[in-house]
């Protein structure tokens, strides 16, 4: 599951709160694609909304993984 909040004051926030709540359940947050993202945004580009032109970068970026792969 991917969760994105704005790269705002409230979205940092509101990140952060369900980070914290999602790992008392035990579940690993890799909080890696928000910094890459947070990275390379331009202004206008600071709301999840803004991330249509980057479709195919977030494609590649978010390739979903078979755990048992390694198995």
């Amino acid at each position: 599951m991917y969760l994105l909040m704005d790269w705002d004051r409230t979205g940092g926030r509101l990140q952060r709160d369900l980070s914290r709540r999602l790992e008392s359940f035990d579940m690993l947050i890799d909080s890696q694609l928000r910094k890459w993202l947070s990275r390379f945004l331009t202004p206008e580009t600071r709301t999840v909304e803004g991330l249509r032109g980057f479709i195919s970068e977030l494609k590649m970026r978010m390739q979903l993984f078979d755990p048992q792969e390694d198995e």
